[in-house]
């Protein structure tokens, strides 16, 4: 599983925690909110999360902005995270089909949010991204989400947990089968080389925490 850290810091190339993680092969998650110039593998969230928490509406006009300097870096995005609408359920999903334009410039992930069901995705979205982006409540999102790895993969896509910080949740992420997954704890708390050992003891501990959970 890759993993991307996520922190409004992680852009800045002579930040010692940056190092490390380029020197680890980890991969940044950059928010529309906090752009900054990527010197490693990193993907695009659409900042989202962020207005939601600050009770506002998306940002369409900062999301636009982002996508304007992506085209003008030399080091491409891994994915972008298609907008969408925190747990917002159909009007999330139609939030986001209105910008499957975009995969036809960049690998997108359709996020997937409370209230979102399998059978409201259509064979043509399927087709159109890359992955999906698995966000939301963190009830719903570790309720559902070995149906949604299942899904994905059945379609050939990729699927990605955000918001994953903790030991137990990479190993449920692991345990599920999913691609990759990003978090802020870690590296915002200055753990950041905790993030290696956690990957490795998730990957290879025989008695999962988190086996009961599934």
């Amino acid at each position: 599983m890759k993993y991307y850290a996520s922190h409004p810091g992680a852009t800045n190339p002579e930040n010692h925690r940056v190092q490390y993680l380029k020197e680890n092969k980890i991969g940044l998650m950059i928010s529309a909110e906090h752009w900054g110039t990527p010197f490693t593998d990193y993907a695009v969230d659409n900042g989202a999360w962020s207005d939601f928490i600050h009770h506002k509406p998306f940002d369409t006009e900062r999301f636009r902005k982002v996508l304007l300097k992506i085209t003008r870096t030399e080091l491409k995005p891994d994915f972008i995270v298609l907008p969408d609408i925190v747990q917002g359920g159909k009007a999330s999903l139609e939030l986001s089909k209105k910008y499957l334009y975009l995969t036809d410039v960049h690998p997108c992930y359709l996020p997937i949010q409370d209230g979102i069901t399998p059978d409201m995705i259509p064979d043509y979205v399927w087709e159109t991204i890359s992955g999906i982006f698995i966000g939301g409540s963190d009830v719903w999102k570790w309720r559902y989400l070995h149906i949604w790895v299942s899904l994905a993969h059945n379609h050939d896509v990729n699927i990605h947990v955000g918001r994953v910080g903790t030991l137990k949740d990479m190993q449920k992420c692991i345990y599920a089968g999913v691609d990759s997954a990003d978090g802020s704890a870690l590296i915002r708390n200055q753990k950041h080389t905790e993030i290696i050992r956690f990957l490795n003891m998730a990957n290879n501990v025989d008695n999962y925490l988190c086996k009961e959970e599934y």
